[in-house]
């Protein structure tokens, strides 16, 4: 799937959820199902999720994976005691603690609090559709 950088969580705030104050599992929990109810484009750059209306535009790059030796050092040197955590296609809330205890090999966490066990690609912004991708929407979702 994809990790979300600070400039993509801006825009979903602003663009899907529609309120300023929002929590970090709220901000995650609204991309995941953006995904999955939106037309998947693929080029040899990014990848794109449509809905018609908006477009989640994402690298197919990969940011760095740590080891868990380095996962560990990374999360004692952060100051959050929570964390949002996507596992195995489920999304969680942890603790740093109770993060610690299920730690393990390729892992990504920023210091904003979102950690991806396994390798995701980049989502770098959620913008207004382009007409091709609306068109390319409304021709899958036709009856």
């Amino acid at each position: 799937m994809f990790i979300l950088t600070k400039h993509a969580k801006e825009k979903i705030k602003k663009r899907l959820i529609k309120k300023k104050n929002v929590d970090l599992y709220d901000i995650w929990k609204s991309a995941l199902e953006f995904a999955k109810k939106a037309v998947r484009l693929e080029d040899e750059k990014f990848i794109y999720f449509t809905n018609g209306k908006y477009t989640l535009i994402v690298v197919k790059r990969y940011p760095r994976i740590l080891n868990k030796e380095e996962a560990i050092k990374f999360l004692h040197g952060i100051q959050r005691e929570s964390f949002v955590v996507y596992k195995n296609g489920n999304l969680y809330r942890l603790s740093k603690q109770e993060l610690l205890k299920i730690l393990e090999d390729n892992i990504v966490i920023s210091e904003y609090g979102d950690v991806y066990f396994g390798k995701p690609y980049i989502a770098i912004t959620l913008r207004p559709a382009k007409n091709r991708e609306r068109a390319v929407y409304y021709h899958n979702n036709q009856k």
